[in-house]
């Protein structure tokens, strides 16, 4: 029989009624199945997120993803094959410069922090940022609409000459055919290009000009370029009672909490804090001989400290074939930051370091995508990203994806000839354990009526049977 320790223990909730969208906003049409997990192995969270679920502190749901009104699409990217787009790289720079010099950057449009939107099922008003756009806007127009009328003025006091037919005639000028372009001589070139051949590298090599390719920049070159000493990204064990987070959770809930009034407009505790962040199912335990012992499976924030002082805070599970994240906050006075996206890439960045010491951690899982939700969309801009099949559950190349999104809502992304690999049969459905009264029983060896025997294909339908060895579902009558 199985160790209690070692094992996944979680009340299944048999009641999947329909709530409040917290995408659409609408009523009663949000579906999802859902189970309070007391304690999970990080095998069964991995396994668990390659079938759709989510975890939100110990509460793991999975949408119905055919009924819910905005299915959600759980994505993940290819951290080892990952490359930066300009903008990204702009985040990083910018952020670079304030490290350097110490003066935040001026709001605008162009700050506008996407991953706020949602990488861990969070909501961000867009009011604040509407507002400046707004404001841009009609800066822009009232400029547009003051300028012809200061022409006029200027021009109404210059002395104009009478308009005569003589002043109107079109002259045509007269060009003798020659021979074009002296071929003895070099064609000209371009002022850029001139600038650029007259640029030198410090290595004395002349910098590359049109006809060669620069070399990319990865993740590793961007943060390398980051001065040293401003910034310090501590790892922070969460999942269990560590010192070292006992010691600066207050300094967390502080940022959370400002974060959440400015961001949100939403009111919180040190209780709710706790509960939705700190609050884990995974149980940290230390990567197996075999492995590397370095590494350390479990839930764990990122604090990012800029000196003395705490700027933001990334909630993230290592788990043996990812990093996932959870939630991201941060101060709002650094805002213009766009500390959102510079803490995912920094998360991308970790992943390809845990990568190097442990290979099958290759993927930086986002949470979920919602094609339906403009704000959401930027997820599948990150290079190498993949979807997965709600029915087979295989990763799907989301610019395969895109044009049946496009088309409709839910989507299965697989062949017809493609099957649920992890799928239970009706003989693992009675290798279901169940703990009852202080013993574990098989399900199979429990008389339940049709209802609870339902309810059990469909647990080892959403759950799979990778998970039936060590998940045990507590008294599932009650």
């Amino acid at each position: 029989m199985m160790e209690i320790r070692k094992a996944s223990i979680a009340h299944w909730f048999f009641d999947n009624s329909p709530s409040k969208c917290g995408y659409c906003k609408s009523s009663n049409c949000s579906h999802s199945n859902g189970m309070w997990a007391e304690q999970l192995t990080v095998d069964d969270y991995q396994t668990l997120i390659d079938r759709g679920w989510r975890r939100s502190g110990k509460y793991c749901y999975k949408p119905i993803m055919d009924l819910t009104c905005c299915p959600l699409y759980t994505i993940r990217c290819n951290a080892v094959n990952f490359k930066p787009t300009k903008s990204q790289k702009k985040v990083v720079k910018k952020f670079n410069k304030y490290l350097k010099d110490g003066e935040l950057p001026s709001s605008g449009p162009e700050d506008e922090n996407a991953r706020d939107t949602d990488v861990i099922g969070e909501h961000v008003p867009s009011m604040h940022l509407d507002a400046n756009s707004k404001l841009v806007m009609c800066e822009s127009k009232q400029e547009a609409e003051r300028k012809p009328v200061e022409e006029e003025q200027r021009t109404s006091k210059e002395v104009k000459p009478p308009i005569t037919m003589e002043s109107t005639r079109v002259v045509k000028k007269v060009v003798k055919k020659g021979m074009g372009a002296d071929p003895n001589k070099p064609p000209c070139k371009k002022a850029k290009l001139l600038r650029l051949e007259r640029r030198k590298n410090k290595d004395g090599t002349t910098t590359v000009i049109r006809g060669q390719k620069k070399g990319e920049k990865s993740l590793e070159d961007l943060f390398a370029a980051e001065p040293q000493g401003k910034l310090k990204v501590v790892l922070v064990c969460s999942g269990d009672a560590d010192e070292e987070w006992e010691r600066t959770k207050s300094a967390e809930y502080e940022v959370y909490k400002k974060y959440q009034k400015i961001v949100h407009d939403d009111d919180v505790n040190m209780k709710g804090f706790i509960r939705f962040l700190v609050s884990s199912p995974l149980k940290t335990r230390q990567a197996e001989e075999e492995e590397d012992s370095n590494i350390k499976y479990g839930s764990f924030h990122q604090q990012y400290w800029l000196e003395d002082k705490l700027v933001a805070v990334g909630v993230i599970d290592i788990l043996p074939k990812c990093v996932s994240s959870v939630y991201f906050f941060y101060d709002p006075a650094y805002r213009n930051l766009t500390l959102g996206t510079y803490g995912s890439l920094r998360e991308l960045h970790y992943t390809r370091d845990l990568y190097k010491l442990r290979p099958s951690i290759e993927h930086y899982y986002m949470g979920y995508y919602n094609h339906s939700c403009p704000k959401m969309r930027y997820k599948g801009k990150l290079s190498c990203s993949d979807l997965l099949c709600p029915e087979t559950y295989t990763w799907h190349r989301i610019e395969q994806c895109l044009p049946s999104l496009d088309a409709q809502k839910y989507c299965r992304f697989a062949g017809s000839d493609v099957v649920d690999e992890n799928a239970c049969t009706e003989e693992d459905i009675k290798q279901f354990k169940i703990f009852y009264n202080y013993r574990i029983y098989y399900f199979g060896n429990i008389s339940y009526n049709k209802r609870m025997t339902e309810c059990f294909t469909q647990i080892g339908s959403l759950c799979g049977k990778k998970c039936i060895d060590s998940l045990l579902i507590v008294d599932p009558q009650r």
